[in-house]
């Protein structure tokens, strides 16, 4: 089996830069990703949303502008995404021709961007850039965004992340920002060790690096890497178990919609191999199916979905347009098959063959590539070759699953339910 992920070559340049590289010979082209290895979870205290800002104070101080870095990727043919912040890093990704004249270009626009800023511009501009879409990411009423963030708070209990549960910020927050909050978090986490280039295409690590020393990309400036976060051996125990919320009830009137909605959230340890829930997911969600919407017709959709914290894992239930009567019974449903799906061994064979194999069907592109070797770096700090992965995934055994049952009573999860 082709394995691309084991074929990056990597090298740490003098300033600390670590770069990635797979070279696929003949190419005429280059995809390239830049990860600052710090985002949302490096926010200050009462500055939640200062990572996002910095992104977009970052592209606001380009000294070409950031029409410029547009019109000359478009004038090569190629794209960029000048920054997208997540909790665990900052991204900036580019395609560009396999030239090397084109690459020193755009690699002394990326390196001033992420190494040799000053934030002197435009902060006020910025803010009321954010401000506004802060604003717009909103529920359509405020009763919804406190239900999101009490429920927060509640599974992520004690935990730092219980204090901002999305990469944006707040109102009240993004309000605070300083320039010198700015500049301070620019210089801290956007420094060569703290950041990853990963690159796919026509160009090899002895032409790439030689082409990168040339640029600000190989500028000296002092700092170090954020260390990964440690894996939690057990998850927090939620403040509240279930939340029970009237849509009539809190606008005072009915808004129209005669059906409400059902989302169950759960922690997992971050030291459970995380095939294990993402298995449990592809097992329970088809059980889910059958019994609330098949045979019950009590939802249109059930949907279970793993996510992967760095520290947690993540598994969240959700049943959309019910009817007022039909929420214990969802309830209930959803309680009982928790427990039942794993006595189906045959579920079981037949999920974990279909994880297996449909990893193996995977039409990776050299824009993929990069971007799961990004995902890579920052959840395991290094690039996991298709073997390994492969290997995790034929392991899992039943009793892994189970054990994923034990951590999902009704207590260990949050449930919200919002009543028409």
């Amino acid at each position: 089996m082709w394995d691309p992920y084991a074929e990056f070559e990597t090298e740490v340049l003098p300033n600390g830069l670590t770069v990635h590289c797979a070279h696929w010979p003949n190419r005429p082209w280059i995809r390239v990703g830049f990860q600052v290895h710090s985002g949302a979870d490096q926010d200050p205290s009462d500055l939640e949303g200062l990572a996002h800002f910095t992104e977009h104070m970052v592209v606001a101080n380009l000294v070409t502008g950031s029409d410029f870095v547009d019109k000359f990727f478009d004038r090569h043919g190629g794209e960029v995404t000048l920054g997208a912040t997540a909790f665990p890093y900052i991204r900036y990704t580019c395609s560009l021709p396999n030239d090397p004249s084109t690459a020193l270009n755009a690699f002394s626009i990326l390196g001033n961007l992420l190494f040799t800023e000053e934030m002197s511009e435009g902060l006020e501009k910025e803010r009321k850039i954010v401000l506004e879409e802060e604003l717009r990411s909103r529920p359509q009423f405020p009763w919804e965004f406190d239900l999101i963030r009490e429920v927060g708070r509640s599974l992520f209990n004690g935990h730092h992340r219980s204090r901002h549960l999305r990469p944006l910020g707040y109102a009240e927050t993004i309000s605070r920002f300083t320039q010198k909050d700015v500049q301070t978090y620019y210089d801290t986490h956007y420094v060569p060790a703290n950041v990853s280039m990963v690159v796919v295409g026509g160009m090899n690590l002895r032409e790439l690096v030689k082409i990168i020393s040339t640029t600000p990309l190989a500028a000296e400036k002092p700092g170090k890497r954020n260390p990964l976060p440690e894996a939690l051996d057990k998850a927090p125990s939620p403040l509240q178990s279930v939340y029970r919320v009237s849509r009539q009830e809190k606008l005072g009137v009915s808004d129209g919609k005669p059906t409400g909605s059902y989302t169950s959230f759960a922690l997992l340890p971050g030291t459970m191999q995380y095939t294990a829930p993402l298995l449990y997911a592809l097992m329970l969600r088809p059980l889910l199916f059958k019994r609330i919407r098949e045979e019950k017709n009590l939802t249109y959709n059930v949907s279970v979905r793993c996510r992967n914290h760095t520290f947690l894992r993540e598994i969240k239930i959700e049943c959309d347009s019910f009817q007022h009567e039909s929420a214990d019974l969802i309830d209930d449903l959803v309680d009982k098959s928790i427990q039942d799906v794993v006595n189906d061994l045959d579920a079981f064979e037949r999920q974990k063959t279909s994880m297996v194999k449909s990893y193996t069907l995977t039409d990776l592109n050299a824009k993929s590539l990069v971007s799961d070797s990004m995902d890579d770096l920052t959840y395991w700090g290094r690039i996991i070759s298709s073997i390994e992965e492969m290997e995790r995934r034929q392991s899992l055994t039943i009793e892994n699953v189970r054990e994923v049952v034990s951590l999902l009573e009704k207590n260990r999860r949050v449930t919200a339910i919002v009543l028409p």
